[in-house]
């Protein structure tokens, strides 16, 4: 159940970003906002490099968020 809301409340945020966005994520959920972004319509383009979070201590990555062509 846990999953359900969180993948729910992604699906929220991605819905309410503008058209191009950042969006910072652990390599722990990177799949999951993935397949939310493709799910919704849009592209998530992932750096090769990640970043260590100073207040976690995790890899992260930022990554840019943007509305697919209508072509696609």
């Amino acid at each position: 159940e846990e999953r359900v809301r969180a993948r729910s409340l992604v699906r929220r945020i991605l819905r309410s970003l503008a058209p191009r966005a950042l969006l910072t994520t652990s390599d722990e959920e990177l799949l999951i906002i993935r397949d939310l972004c493709a799910s919704e319509g849009l592209q998530l383009d992932v750096p090769e490099r990640s970043r260590l979070s100073g207040i976690v201590g995790d890899e992260v990555r930022v990554c840019r968020v943007v509305e697919r062509s209508r072509e696609h």
